[in-house]
């Protein structure tokens, strides 16, 4: 029981009250209604209690249980229902923690936040700087009973040798009038090395003339208290600068946080963009190294197609050639898609027929559709212009993937219809419908991503390395234009995609 907090209280309801509030803080809590039971229980716990809770208004006790608390050294909170000015000023001069007035029992966050308060000073570190041992000895009593831990110094040299073995002082109290050095002089010193913000200084003196409170000020003092002090003033103070303290660690911990997460968010960031380079420059040079072979694969099947005559040959030969053909296609694909993803990619703009080149592409695959008995229903607006000016190269690339895909996931004997037209007069509009299995729309939006491809039993039986759509989706990008698609499962798909290759020809 670290934190035992002892609870004087005749009202049971009030006791209880208490007791939850504390319990919820984290605190232990023993509850006495009168003056007997507190004794039997401070006898029994002994030193385990390190706070009580007092009703100062107990029957018959007249202060008894408090100054029998301060007397065994048990820091003491004194708790009324209402407000007696005679009473409060006769209790406060007893150097209790504080005075608390509580008019509606239920309201006790006043409470849990003094004690929280009190048990976490024993973490402050104060420091009182003052050559008279009266002085010194009225400020400790005072520090004393809100649980702080206390540093003395009678000078300003002795000041400094505990400030340079306590790097951590919050407060520091300081007299003026003090030989050899003066209180303004001591806080210029200890202003070189500890802030406004690390270390508050109260400065402390008789005078109040104005040219006193400027000196200390200008010294780098945060507050200024004129004695006689009040003693209720001087720890209002202190807590008012030990928010601000605490405010400024918050502040400073948050800010060193935050940096600490940008480091590592920049290292990693780095660490993903080496990796991304050495996975994109791996997949460069293992598509050259491989299409090599390939390119001599390809040829020599062309030869030997070329010569044979025997038809079951034929058929090997033309199994071997597609294969082969669609290998070098990924090849090609993992190149692109590494040469973007290095920004290696230059879009090339050159003068072409439109119609052509799309033809051109339809060609390539009516053997393609012709084995699914799909039909290619072309319409090309009359109204394009003839000539554009654009990479025709990469616009012919995205074309096919998008026929491509169209065809590989249409139906047998469906179709798909392709439009193309003209939009604002400089933008050239591709559409590309097919009537197969579609996509859902949970995975609609995954099908630009690179590498990825839908995950439905329906379309495992279709080969793809997820990458025609990513590819076409960049190169686009690069090219300003725009690519979209809409879809419904079982219903088919729409791909489009619209460039600007007619703004220079306008």
């Amino acid at each position: 029981m670290s934190k035992l907090i002892l609870v004087i209280e005749d009202s049971k309801t009030i006791a209880m009250y208490e007791q939850n509030t504390l319990k919820e803080a984290g605190y232990d809590v023993v509850i006495a209604h009168n003056f007997d039971e507190a004794k039997a229980l401070i006898k029994f716990y002994k030193k385990q209690i390190v706070m009580s809770i007092v009703d100062v208004n107990l029957p018959n006790d007249k202060e008894l249980a408090l100054d029998y608390l301060l007397k065994h050294n048990i820091p003491a909170i004194a708790m009324t229902g209402s407000f007696h000015p005679k009473l409060r000023n006769k209790i406060v001069d007893k150097n209790i923690i504080d005075y608390i007035v509580l008019e509606d029992d239920q309201q006790l966050e006043l409470l849990q936040a003094t004690v929280n308060r009190i048990f976490n000073n024993k973490n402050r570190k104060v420091l009182i700087v003052d050559d008279s041992a009266p002085s010194r000895y009225a400020l400790k009593n005072l520090l004393k009973s809100q649980n702080f831990t206390i540093f003395e110094a009678s000078d300003a040299m002795q000041a400094l040798k505990i400030i340079q073995s306590n790097d951590d002082i919050d407060i520091a109290l300081i007299d003026y009038e003090m030989p050899n050095m003066n209180g303004a002089e001591l806080s210029r010193i200890i202003r070189q090395t500890y802030s406004r913000m690390q270390m508050s200084i109260l400065a402390i003196s008789m005078h109040s003339e104005p040219i006193i409170t400027i000196e200390f000020l200008k010294a780098g003092a945060n507050d200024f208290i004129t004695k006689p002090y009040i003693k209720e003033e001087v720890l209002a103070r202190i807590a008012v600068h030990i928010d601000v303290i605490d405010q400024h660690k918050a502040l400073e911990k948050e800010i060193a946080e935050r940096k600490k997460a940008e480091a590592e968010l920049r290292i990693a960031k780095i660490s993903a963009q080496s990796a991304n380079t050495a996975k994109s420059n791996f997949l460069t040079n293992m598509s050259h190294e491989i299409r090599t072979p390939m390119n001599a694969i390809i040829g020599f099947v062309s030869l030997l197609h070329k010569n044979e005559t025997d038809e079951k040959k034929l058929q090997k030969l033309d199994i071997i050639k597609s294969s082969s053909n669609d290998l070098m296609e990924i090849i090609n694909n993992i190149l692109d898609f590494s040469k973007i993803e290095n920004g290696d990619i230059d879009i090339v703009k050159s003068t072409f027929i439109v119609k052509d080149s799309f033809l051109d592409t339809n060609k390539i695959f009516d053997k393609l559709a012709e084995q699914k008995s799909i039909k290619i229903e072309f319409n090309f607006d009359s109204n394009i212009t003839e000539l554009a000016y654009g990479d025709e190269k990469r616009i012919k690339q995205i074309y096919s993937n998008l026929l491509s895909n169209a065809i590989k996931f249409s139906t047998n004997n469906s179709k798909v219809v392709v439009t193309i037209y003209m939009k604002d007069e400089t933008d050239l509009v591709c559409k590309v419908k097919d009537f197969g299995i579609g996509i859902s729309e949970e995975n609609i939006g995954k099908i630009f991503d690179s590498f990825e491809q839908v995950d439905a039993s329906a379309t495992r039986s279709y080969e793809g390395n997820g990458l025609g759509l990513a590819i076409s989706k960049s190169l686009i990008k690069l090219m300003d234009g725009k690519i979209n698609v809409k879809s419904e499962l079982n219903e088919g798909s729409i791909f489009y995609f619209k460039v600007k290759l007619f703004k220079q020809l306008v």
